[in-house]
C-alpha cells in the first residue's frame, strides 16, 4: 500500500514540475509576441 502512495506522490510532483516549467517557458516565449499582437490590434 505504501508503494502505491509513493508512486502517486511522485507522479503528482512530476506533473507539477512539468506544468510549472511549461507555463514559465510559454510565458517567456509568448510574452513579447502577445504584446506585439495586442498593440497591433489596438490601433
Amino acid at each position: 500500500m505504501g508503494n502505491a502512495d509513493t508512486k502517486l506522490h511522485f507522479r503528482k510532483a512530476v506533473i507539477q514540475l512539468t506544468t510549472k516549467t511549461q507555463v514559465g517557458f510559454f510565458t517567456l516565449n509568448s510574452g513579447h509576441a502577445h504584446r506585439r499582437a495586442s498593440s497591433g490590434l489596438r490601433r
